[in-house]
């Protein structure tokens, strides 16, 4: 529906509360910022999550102030001076490739209508005024999280040094880290290859390659075992917006 307002951090992570709350304990995949609304939600309550992954996700920079005469209850409007620019851009540019990859001859139509629904979710609501405002997470209270974590990332991600720095956050028998083939969009470039990892991940396989090695992951990534799908019961997918 792309809702006017309602896109910070505290109102997605109660979104996704709200979701999830007949579930019971479950796991949570999020991909990009979704990933940060997950994180933010096993923050506060630890009891309903057995386990988080984390598909390109890093904690975005702190914002820098808004623009003035950007009002928080409207659309952004003039904070179109306070984006980040070269991360929307780097962003843009990998979700065209992604999508180049992906495509066939019969969808220019629906990549047009998902361009026209970015464009009205950037333009026409606050989400960019919004995750301004309240897009950080308890430094604290993360450091603090101890449920079981993957960061899985793509090796060709523009946003790669912000991933490898969020999966150093975590001691090394917490979290898993994983590089494929790909760039940010991971569902859209390996999709088989992240849902084997996540699978087995979800599914409480071994973990053989904890943490990230001194000097950063590998570029080839780790190799997985065979894992049954069916054996795996996923409880919810947090994501922040179409690219998140």
């Amino acid at each position: 529906e792309r809702p006017l307002r309602g896109y910070t951090l505290t109102e997605l992570a109660a979104d996704l509360g709200a979701l999830t709350d007949s579930l019971g304990p479950c796991a949570l995949v999020g991909h990009s910022f979704g990933g940060v609304v997950a994180l933010r939600h096993a923050i506060d309550h630890p009891d309903r999550v057995t386990a988080v992954a984390l598909v390109d996700s890093f904690i975005p920079a702190s914002p820098g102030g808004a623009t003035a005469g950007s009002g928080g209850d409207g659309p952004r409007g003039a904070d179109v001076d306070s984006i980040d620019i070269e991360g929307i851009q780097a962003w843009e540019h990998d979700r065209r490739r992604s999508r180049e990859r992906t495509a066939t001859s019969g969808r220019p139509g629906r990549r047009r209508r998902r361009a026209t629904g970015e464009q009205i979710l950037l333009g026409g609501t606050t989400v960019l005024s919004d995750l301004r405002r309240d897009s950080q997470l308890d430094t604290t209270a993360l450091a603090e999280l101890r449920t079981p974590l993957l960061c899985a990332m793509g090796s060709a991600s523009p946003f790669r040094s912000e991933v490898e720095a969020l999966a150093h956050r975590f001691p090394a028998d917490q979290c898993r880290f994983e590089m494929l083939d790909g760039g940010h969009a991971l569902h859209l470039d390996a999709p088989a290859e992240l849902a084997e990892v996540v699978t087995q991940f979800l599914a409480g396989g071994p973990v053989d390659h904890c943490g990230l090695p001194v000097g950063g992951p590998s570029a080839n990534g780790s190799k997985v075992s065979e894992t049954k799908v069916s054996e795996t019961k996923v409880g919810a997918s947090a994501q922040g917006g179409r690219h998140g």
